[in-house]
């Protein structure tokens, strides 16, 4: 928070010009909750993006953009949750707290968050969200990275999905973070657009076989070839 945004974005430009992605993923403006690191992540994010695409010169030998290639970020995603899914996880996860206690590390109970009161900013109305895919198959290896993350996340619970009756459940299991109180782990994920850096139909992603080079994504367009572009199907 002490460096300012301007030289912290420029030394992601330069990550950026250098790595030339195609997708850029970060929060959305308001920090997915207010927090004040993760608001400042988006406006580093952004800058940065844009900085990278600026093609005018500058001079000064120690400028980290110096010697590289403007690049254009096509398409930035701002993480979000449609509120119609979120509020219904909530509210399971509320009964099932009622039925089932859940403690923290140091055995003090946990709460949950009222679905009906204001919500995150990283809730959103469905119609603002881009793009949601299913990632269910890869939440064995966000769980673990979870559970890594220790000083942050606790009670983290992955329901089995192979058990018929945890299966269409609005939720995937839970965690909780430091403040105590848990939250829903869902089996999507949400991007909503950047304006401006919403051209998905300029991802391309070109394979060479046999001497051939062919695009992965042809025959796709809008948010099917950014689901594509990501591994994902669109949920």
């Amino acid at each position: 928070m002490s460096v300012p945004v301007e030289v912290t974005a420029r030394l992601l430009a330069a990550v950026v010009r250098r790595a030339r992605p195609q997708v850029v993923v970060t929060e959305e403006p308001h920090g997915s909750y207010g927090h004040p690191d993760h608001v400042q992540v988006h406006q580093i994010t952004m800058r940065a993006v844009d900085l990278a695409a600026d093609a005018a010169p500058r001079t000064e030998a120690d400028d980290p953009l110096a010697g590289t290639e403007p690049w254009d970020v096509p398409v930035v995603g701002w993480v979000v949750e449609p509120a119609d899914r979120f509020r219904a996880a909530l509210h399971w996860l509320e009964t099932m707290v009622d039925h089932q206690p859940q403690f923290g590390v140091r055995r003090d109970a946990l709460g949950t968050m009222s679905p009906d009161h204001e919500l995150p900013s990283l809730v959103v109305p469905p119609e603002q969200v881009d793009l949601t895919i299913d990632v269910k198959p890869v939440l064995p290896a966000v769980i673990s990275a979870m559970k890594a993350h220790r000083t942050q996340v606790q009670a983290v619970h992955l329901l089995d999905l192979t058990q018929q009756e945890n299966r269409g459940l609005p939720v995937c299991g839970w965690f909780a973070v430091s403040n105590g109180i848990l939250q829903p782990l869902l089996g999507t994920a949400s991007l909503r657009l950047a304006p401006g850096r919403d051209r998905v139909d300029e991802l391309s992603d070109p394979r060479t076989v046999d001497g051939l080079t062919r695009d992965r994504l042809d025959g796709t367009r809008g948010v099917d070839r950014l689901a594509a572009f990501l591994g994902g199907t669109v949920a």
